[in-house]
């Protein structure tokens, strides 16, 4: 018999990927092993990680459009 499957929040694993957490991170988050997240929640991972740089780039973006010199000359 197997072991039950562990409940994991998959909301809460895009959040934590969306704001660049490492697998490692995830997984003591959520407390569960790596592998676990890599076989169950890669794609929601990757989701969260392209979530995360597309929300940086348009705070970058409205920055530089603001007139912000750092961000121009950055």
């Amino acid at each position: 018999m197997a072991r039950p499957r562990k409940k994991i929040d998959p909301l809460l694993v895009k959040k934590l990927a969306a704001i660049n957490c490492s697998y490692e991170e995830i997984a003591a988050t959520v407390d569960c092993d790596p592998s676990t997240l890599t076989r169950r929640f890669a794609q929601v991972i990757q989701k969260g990680r392209e979530e995360g740089r597309m929300s940086l780039k348009r705070i970058m973006w409205d920055m530089a459009m603001n007139r912000d010199r750092t961000m121009c000359i950055w």
